[in-house]
C-alpha cells in the first residue's frame, strides 16, 4: 500500500487500533475525496499462524478490529462483515431457536462444498483443513467483532447470561450434543473454544 505523503498528513492512522487501522485510513481518505486506486497485478500474502488456537486468536482479533472500525466509521461496514457474527449468535442461540439449526446446517453445508473443492486440488486432508479453518475463522471472528461493538462483558451476558465463559460454551456444546448431526460439531466446538479461552476472556 502507498499513500501520498500530504494525504497521510490530512488523515493520520488511526494509533489506537491495532487491526484494521489501514482499512480505516483508506475509508476515510476515500470519504474526504480522495481517489483510491487498485492494482491487481499485486499480490498480498498475509501470514497465518500454525496453530489453531493462534489461527483463532488472530480471526478473533481482526474481528475486533472491525468493530473498532465500525464504532468509529458506521459507513465502513457491509453485508458481508455480518456472517461471521450471525455465525456466532446462531451458535449460542441453536439450543432454544430453531432456526438457528436451519442456519448452521446451510452453513456447514456450505463449508463442506468447500472442503470438498480444496480436497479435489490439493489432497483429502486440505480439503478438511480448509473446511474446519474457514468455520473456525468465522466463528472467531463473529466473537471478536460483537465483543469490540457491545464490549466482552455484555456480550457474554447476551450469550450466556451470568454464567462464566467456560462454562457458557460447555453448556452450549452439551445442548446441541442431543442433535445426531451436531454431536460431532459441538464436541470439536467445545475443544476449540476451551483452546482459545485464555485469549479472549
Amino acid at each position: 500500500m502507498a499513500i501520498r505523503r500530504n494525504a497521510v498528513l490530512r488523515e493520520k492512522f488511526p494509533e489506537q487500533l491495532c487491526y484494521g487501522e489501514e482499512t480505516l485510513l483508506l475509508a476515510r481518505l476515500r470519504r474526504s475525496g480522495a481517489r483510491l486506486f487498485y492494482d491487481p497485478a499485486v499480490r498480498v500474502a498475509h501470514r497465518r499462524r500454525l496453530r489453531w488456537a493462534d489461527f483463532a486468536r488472530q480471526a478473533y482479533l481482526s474481528g475486533q478490529g472491525r468493530g473498532r472500525q465500525t464504532r468509529r466509521l458506521p459507513s465502513s461496514f457491509h453485508a458481508e462483515f455480518s456472517g461471521p457474527p450471525l455465525l456466532a449468535l446462531a451458535t449460542a442461540t441453536a439450543h432454544v431457536f430453531r432456526p438457528s439449526l436451519i442456519f448452521l446446517a446451510l452453513y456447514a453445508a456450505a463449508c463442506a462444498g468447500q472442503g470438498v473443492v480444496s480436497g479435489l486440488r490439493l489432497g483429502p486432508g486440505s480439503g478438511i483443513r480448509s473446511a474446519l479453518l474457514t468455520a473456525v475463522g468465522h466463528y472467531a471472528f463473529g466473537l471478536g467483532l460483537l465483543s469490540s461493538l457491545c464490549g466482552p462483558d455484555a456480550l457474554r451476558s447476551l450469550l450466556f447470561g451470568e454464567t462464566s465463559w467456560r462454562s457458557g460454551f460447555a453448556a452450549r456444546a452439551h445442548s446441541l450434543s442431543r442433535y445426531a448431526l451436531a454431536d460431532a460439531a459441538g464436541r470439536g466446538y467445545y475443544r476449540i473454544a476451551l483452546k482459545c479461552l485464555k485469549y479472549w476472556s
